[in-house]
């Protein structure tokens, strides 16, 4: 059936529309919201890969390996190349997984101009709960300042979740670069 022209509907036609819009407009907040989430779990997944790996190869290289250097004193560079390469991949892969909360001392200004995001704890923590309540009781209340913070915790989102996998790309690669300058070191003593 066709939609009658703007001005025949009735007040009810009128009233339905908005709360369609309104409904896919939450839905789209929550898929983006949710698949935010999972690739953080995702990011956060493969540095414990990483973790795991390095932890396991730092133990045998200490337990096996460089009790070997008394035998094989020329196992020692690759030894040490191997340790430093999981040593500062562990680091890295826990910067990945380490919180980042902003060091800030917010006051609660009024929410449509509000640099307070109401939806992160980082910067609601030192209100009190009077002023918490209060401040998302009046973002509520105004629906563009609601979906301007959702706008906006959606972004920070976005750009915490590209650091990490920044620097998730950049541990994978200096674990790939050093795992390989390792074996080949290891190739090339075993050789000459």
């Amino acid at each position: 059936m066709a939609e009658a022209p703007e001005e025949k509907r009735t007040p009810e036609q009128k009233e339905k529309k908005p709360k369609k819009s309104r409904r896919g407009v939450e839905t789209l907040f929550r898929i983006t919201a949710a698949n935010q989430m999972r690739l953080s779990d995702m990011a956060d997944n493969k540095a414990h890969i990483l973790l795991t790996i390095n932890s396991i190869i730092v133990s045998v290289l200490l337990s096996v390996l460089f009790r070997k250097l008394e035998e094989e004193p020329e196992l020692l560079i690759p030894s040490i190349l191997f340790l430093t390469t999981s040593l500062v991949t562990i680091v890295m892969a826990i910067l990945v997984t380490m919180p980042r909360i902003r060091k800030n001392n917010p006051t609660p200004p009024a929410p449509a101009g509000s640099k307070v995001n109401l939806l992160f704890f980082g910067d609601f923590y030192s209100m009190s709960l009077l002023e918490y309540e209060k401040e998302f009781t009046s973002l509520m209340e105004d629906s563009p300042a609601m979906y301007s913070s959702m706008i906006k915790d959606n972004y920070h989102l976005g750009v915490v979740l590209q650091k990490k996998y920044t620097s998730l790309r950049v541990a994978y690669l200096f674990f790939m670069i050093g795992f390989i300058v390792s074996a080949l070191s290891f190739v090339v003593t075993q050789i000459t």
